[in-house]
């Protein structure tokens, strides 16, 4: 069973159990001027609200997700993939889910060539151009998987449904969905299946 719950008007970041964060890979960071998704372990400084007011960590059994609201404090919503969800997140907000399916989500851009750009890729990075930004962007995949031909980069992402607790509850209250991966996958249109 999964499971949700979400805390409202916190001060800051609850202190996130270490096995959760052990099995947290991923972080998706969204500032004033600025966002990044990275590896994790490469933004120790995820919990800085004033640079980071919104954002999410995830990884293969969880995420943990939130918002600063100046007026009101910090709002976060944590998903987790058993049933065992880490303080605060244990009261009255919680509801259990159940999995529907996963999904991508495409990223901007190409894979930056260093062959046609070396200035921009020197060392062959994850680095894609994003013209519709226009920026370019560093995603946390393998070089080697960034530069296949007929792939682009995609958030995995995780769909729920709220299981009713009791049998007078008949009708499900809403879809959730959380990130899970990241990687690269064949797209249809640039010649994959």
């Amino acid at each position: 069973m999964s499971v949700i719950g979400f805390m409202k008007k916190m001060p800051g970041h609850p202190e996130l159990p270490s096995d959760i964060l052990d099995d947290i890979k991923f972080a998706w960071l969204e500032g004033t001027m600025e966002a990044k998704i990275d590896f994790f372990s490469n933004l120790p400084e995820w919990r800085d609200l004033e640079r980071w007011p919104s954002g999410r960590i995830f990884g293969l059994s969880c995420e943990y997700r939130w918002r600063q609201n100046p007026k009101d404090g910090l709002h976060a919503v944590f998903i987790l993939d058993r049933e065992d969800l880490p303080y605060p997140f244990s009261g009255p907000g919680k509801l259990c889910i159940e999995k529907t399916g996963d999904d991508f989500m495409i990223l901007w851009g190409d894979w930056v060539d260093p062959e046609k750009d070396k200035e921009s890729n020197p060392k062959g990075d994850a680095k894609f151009y994003a013209q519709e930004l226009p920026l370019v962007q560093r995603y946390p995949v393998p070089p080697d998987e960034a530069k296949r031909t007929g792939y682009s980069p995609r958030i995995g992402v995780r769909r729920y449904r709220h299981r009713p607790d009791k049998e007078s509850e008949t009708k499900a209250m809403g879809e959730f969905a959380r990130c899970f991966d990241i990687l690269m996958a064949q797209d249809e249109q640039k010649g994959g299946k």
